[in-house]
């Protein structure tokens, strides 16, 4: 599945954004330059295709597979104290 960590390498190697200024942007981009020069292509094409949500049936149980929110993969939504629909989205109705 498609991380938020997997989100940001590919928008790093893509020149989406980064900030010369700011030390997280630094910072990221030396993990993903070591990373890049560490993994073969094929791995590197695994990361860009990686879904973002999938489903899998398991005992006549559908499951959603989701890093966070089935369309978000970042962030705070799904923490103890967030609302209750924020969770309903991670249920299936098959």
């Amino acid at each position: 599945m498609l991380g938020n960590w997997e989100t940001s390498y590919n928008e790093v190697l893509a020149e989406k954004s980064f900030n010369p200024d700011d030390p997280s942007d630094v910072y990221f981009v030396m993990l993903v330059k070591y990373e890049y020069e560490h993994l073969n292509q094929a791995w590197n094409k695994i990361i860009a295709d990686l879904p973002l949500n999938s489903k899998k049936w398991v005992c006549d149980r559908l499951f959603s597979l989701s890093h966070n929110l089935p369309e978000k993969n970042y962030g705070p939504d799904l923490l103890p104290a967030q609302p209750q629909d924020n969770f309903e989205q991670l249920v299936l109705d098959p």
